[in-house]
């Protein structure tokens, strides 16, 4: 038996390839994602699983997932056991050859820009019970997050050996600059004043995520391309603009054509193919050194879930009432000690 499966009590149970779930409580069924596809389960195991789940760390025995779960061992072993025969324990496949890496990291990120979609602020605008300071903090923290933009690309150009890989990573950050005025004007249409807009500054979330593209990029640069799959690759619908900005317009009390700059910019990123560079340069991603390029998918990870908790933070600052926080957020500066 493998020791993933192993029921001696000292022996660690492996650490789960990673996987996601989407589990329906209401439903029969449920689904959970890996590299490897899109698999359905009967709801009833998917909630007995998620109960395991959090303690397949790589160091915990049999015993111990059991006694933190309030699984029974026996149940947990044979869970472990059809995990194993599924090839879902690291481990299970091979990490030494460059191209599956690659379309391993191609589909992962697929499976995290899509979960992104799901829960970014951006994406619910429409579907939640939000206010209008809502959508105008948003937008600020896109403002400071666009024009951050091209200077964190310019740290991957700059940090690339390749002439030719350099020269496209280039061509990106070059881009990508000047359109914060796309989210500027927005913002101003919006009723904010442009002083108001520049001055204002960004919540520690969209700060934390510069900063993670940043460290990306010095581990490796070539990821600048995942980065791109993960955040830019929603589809631009230029069919469906005039209705969103009418639906827009309708709940937060906005003109329609308030948002024509924003909507504007998503179109230029969508038509100079950003979410796509993944795609075209996959074989461009160093995966020479596998213990750097752990290192770099841990902080594309990372990054996925800054996205969610900026969504947090902007639902938190800018939600319903201000009480009394300043809207847009300003910076602490000596004088107003």
């Amino acid at each position: 038996m493998d020791q993933s499966t192993n029921s001696n009590a000292t022996a660690p149970v492996k650490r789960l390839r990673e996987n996601v779930w989407h589990v329906y409580r209401e439903g029969d069924r449920s689904y959970f994602q890996t590299t490897d596809g899109t698999f359905e389960v009967p709801t009833s195991e998917a909630l007995e699983f998620i109960k395991i789940r959090p303690h397949f760390s790589g160091c915990t025995t049999l015993d111990e997932i059991a006694a933190r779960s309030g699984v029974p061992k026996q149940r947990v072993a044979d869970i472990a056991q059809s995990l194993d025969e599924a090839q879902l324990f690291q481990g299970s496949v091979a990490s030494d050859d460059e191209r599956a890496v690659r379309e391993r990291l191609s589909k992962v990120t697929a499976i995290w820009s899509k979960e992104l979609t799901s829960l970014y602020i951006a994406n619910k605008l429409l579907a939640n019970d939000y206010s209008k300071t809502i959508l105008v903090g948003w937008l600020c923290e896109m403002y400071h997050y666009v024009k951050s933009f091209p200077a964190v690309i310019q740290v991957a150009a700059e940090g690339c050996q390749d002439p030719e890989t350099r020269a496209i990573i280039q061509e990106y950050a070059n881009q990508e600059r000047g359109h914060e005025g796309f989210v500027l004007q927005t913002l101003v249409n919006l009723g904010l004043k442009e002083q108001e807009v520049r001055r204002s500054n960004p919540l520690p979330s969209t700060q934390l995520i510069t900063f993670l593209m940043r460290k990306l990029f010095e581990i490796s640069p070539t990821m600048v391309f995942a980065m791109a799959s993960l955040v830019e690759s929603q589809e631009w619908d230029d069919s469906n603009s005039e209705a969103f900005k009418q639906q827009m317009g309708e709940k937060f009390g906005i003109s329609a054509d308030a948002l024509t700059p924003f909507l504007m910019h998503q179109k230029i990123d969508t038509e100079m193919g950003h979410g796509t560079l993944l795609a075209r340069h996959l074989q461009r991603i160093d995966v020479s050194n596998l213990e750097r390029f752990s290192e770099a998918i841990n902080v594309l990870h990372d990054l996925k879930h800054a996205f969610e908790l900026q969504t947090a933070e902007i639902e938190s600052y800018y939600g319903g009432d201000l009480q009394g926080r300043y809207m847009p957020r300003l910076a602490m500066e000596a004088a107003a000690l």
